[in-house]
């Protein structure tokens, strides 16, 4: 990894001796989610996107990630030092904590178009008292077209709707509600090859000058100030090859 900041955030994000008091809450969350047998309610939302009949902690275990995960997204927000953060799909909410933990001083909005899961959500940010976070119940078009061009964010995790022009959509229309040196994380960008198709061509978007393709999330840089060009990495459980080397 030739770019020094990148470096630099990998060495960061990935360091697994980097540990928080923060984490101890995460895993509390995570434990108290998958015991959550609240059903998620039946609306023309859920049964359109299968999550109808589902219970909080089925759906938990169905969608979530793990909490190495959630871990490695604690430490990204807290390396950028986010101070206006936005997350596209809270599903149950643990992304939504594990950024609004990290980012205590600024603001956190989480968006999701599933009430039930947003309710979980709103919860979890009562839980924790983090008054800075809040999950709103909308579809994204609707939160995009709404939010006024003065509210910038610098990170902004998108987490939802994995389609390739739905993808393509919510970005064209989050480049103006972005800071010169913003962040975005892009979920899943392996789950399927539309999706790749999406991050292929969101990384040559005028607006983007670097980006850093991961196993399963693909992260964009506005700054200028970073080495252009598009860099990937694969962490070394990976390779093994490498420890005969």
């Amino acid at each position: 990894m030739h770019a020094p900041y990148l470096y630099e955030l990998l060495q960061f994000v990935y360091d697994p001796d980097r540990n928080y008091y923060d984490f101890i809450k995460i895993h509390e969350a995570s434990k108290s989610l998958e015991t959550n047998y609240n059903l998620i309610a039946e609306t023309d939302f859920s049964k359109t996107h299968q999550q109808a009949g589902l219970s909080i902690g089925a759906m938990y275990k169905k969608s979530g990630h793990t909490l190495a995960a959630y871990e490695c997204l604690y430490r990204l927000v807290t390396f950028i030092k986010s101070k206006n953060s936005l997350e596209l799909g809270a599903s149950v909410g643990m992304s939504g904590l594990s950024i609004a933990l990290a980012n205590k001083y600024g603001n956190h909005t989480s968006v999701e178009g599933n009430r039930s899961l947003a309710e979980s959500t709103n919860c979890l940010f009562q839980n924790y008292e983090l008054n800075n976070a809040y999950c709103l119940h909308a579809r994204f078009d609707q939160f995009l077209s709404n939010n006024p061009r003065s509210n910038l964010f610098d990170f902004v995790f998108i987490d939802g709707d994995h389609q390739y022009q739905a993808t393509l959509n919510n970005f064209n229309t989050l480049v103006d509600m972005l800071t010169e040196d913003a962040i975005l994380l892009i979920d899943d960008i392996h789950w399927s090859a539309e999706m790749h198709k999406a991050w292929m061509e969101l990384c040559r978007h005028p607006s983007i000058h670097s980006s850093l393709e991961m196993m399963r999330w693909g992260l964009l840089f506005k700054s200028k100030k970073l080495t252009k060009g598009h860099f990937s990495y694969i962490p070394a459980f990976y390779k093994p090859w490498q420890k005969f080397i």
